[in-house]
């Protein structure tokens, strides 16, 4: 991932740059075109080191949660950070902070960061056998005599180095004395081709618990989902109908959601609604439908996702509004509440997703008991083609928007 990228591309991109400026006819020259792209892939690159060494810290401090490197809590210098070639500084100090966050939340690993500016500034020391320039944790003797006897007696080294494929982690606590002797080690590296796990410093967790995590993030947080979803239908205007504008019906509706395929590729819904209009009509439904994604072949948790969806719908209206969509072959039913009229209906539309939690989707239905209402036609027929649809007929479309739990 990291090894095997860097250098072939950004040899590539120096040799091709040249040919891309001059098909392009940009006014950049060559050698601006060529370091603009070294400085994205950089970037590019620069990122997915950052996330990767994160990962390997993640593990290592957790590995210390499991099996402390010391008995008793213990202050450590962080004597030096080692990132690959042409990262700087810049990453250096996120590792610096990450590492930091890490022990500050997670106290029973017994590991404690400490500050000591002379560890890390020069020394000069002299003696019979000559004089000695260096950083205070090279030379432990010097050291001691710079910052007393109070301060950390442990100094840490993390080596990152790109190894083809994989990012190695090297980690080294020395003990401060003449000999600098390793007290611990532990060599960790990614595994080929594997994300990193983006674990919380507070709840730190291995990585197989972490990746079972966001599995389950991926699936949508359980196989079962509750939506909330508001909706407008509007039905099309039939050739006598007594409302030429068609006035919508709004419905809510609840109900459940569950997963019926791997990383939400298929869902299926059932939902109950209503309608209330104050002396006009009331109403209910029943639905279902069954959902497929488009987007991609799993839920994705960065991007929008798009869903398309088929389902049945079984809906009744009653009140005085109610008898302008009743068929003409078939009376409405009329008690003491006013006309009901019942119908059935296959739905088709289309959903775009955020989160799998805000939802807006069109859809449009086909009513075949209606389809004889005189003010209920057919949207097909307002494109003005002159074409006989036959049973195929949009008899009302609408829009919706839902929030899922």
């Amino acid at each position: 991932m990291i090894g095997r990228r860097l250098f072939p591309i950004l040899l590539a991109v120096g040799l091709g740059a040249p040919a891309l400026a001059q098909e392009s006819g940009s006014e950049v020259s060559p050698d601006e075109e060529r370091q603009a792209q070294v400085e994205r892939l950089r970037a590019e690159i620069a990122n997915e080191v950052q996330l990767e060494a994160y990962d390997l810290l993640d593990e290592l401090v957790f590995s210390w949660m499991k099996a402390p490197p010391f008995a008793q809590p213990t202050p450590v210098v962080l004597a030096d950070v080692i990132v690959p070639i042409g990262f700087g500084s810049g990453l250096e100090a996120l590792i610096e902070n990450h590492l930091a966050q890490l022990l500050i939340n997670n106290p029973e690993c017994n590991v404690r960061l400490a500050h000591c500016p002379s560890c890390h500034a020069l020394i000069v020391h002299s003696d019979a056998q000559g004089t000695v320039i260096s950083r205070g944790v090279d030379s432990p003797k010097a050291l001691a005599k710079v910052r007393g006897l109070a301060a950390a007696e442990h100094a840490m080294f993390l080596d990152f180095e790109a190894e083809g494929a994989t990012l190695v982690l090297r980690t080294r606590i020395t003990s401060l004395t003449d000999e600098l002797p390793i007290v611990h080690a532990r060599t960790l590296s990614t595994a080929t081709l594997v994300a990193p796990m983006l674990r919380s410093p507070t709840q730190l967790k291995s990585a197989e618990d972490a990746r079972k995590d966001y599995m389950q993030l991926l699936e949508g947080r359980g196989p079962i989902m509750i939506p909330v979803r508001l909706s407008l239908t509007a039905f099309a205007p039939g050739d006598n109908a007594t409302l030429s504008v068609p006035v919508p019906v709004p419905w809510l509706q609840v109900g459940a959601e569950m997963s019926i395929g791997s990383a939400r590729a298929w869902t299926g819904s059932l939902a109950v609604g209503g309608t209330f209009i104050p002396t006009v009509y009331t109403g209910g439904m029943v639905q279902g439908r069954v959902y497929r994604l488009l987007s991609g072949s799993s839920f994705s948790l960065t991007r929008p996702n798009v869903y398309v969806f088929l389902g049945g719908t079984l809906a009744g209206l009653q009140g005085p509004a109610a008898a302008i969509l009743a068929p003409t072959d078939d009376p409405p039913i009329i008690d003491f509440l006013g006309t009901l009229v019942t119908y059935p209906s296959v739905q088709a539309g289309i959903e775009l997703r955020v989160s799998n939690r805000i939802i807006v989707g069109v859809f449009a239905d086909s009513m075949p008991t209606l389809q004889t209402a005189q003010n209920v036609g057919n949207w097909l027929d307002q494109l003005g083609l002159g074409m006989d649809y036959g049973v195929v007929q949009i008899n009302s479309i609408g829009v919706e928007a839902a929030f899922a739990f």
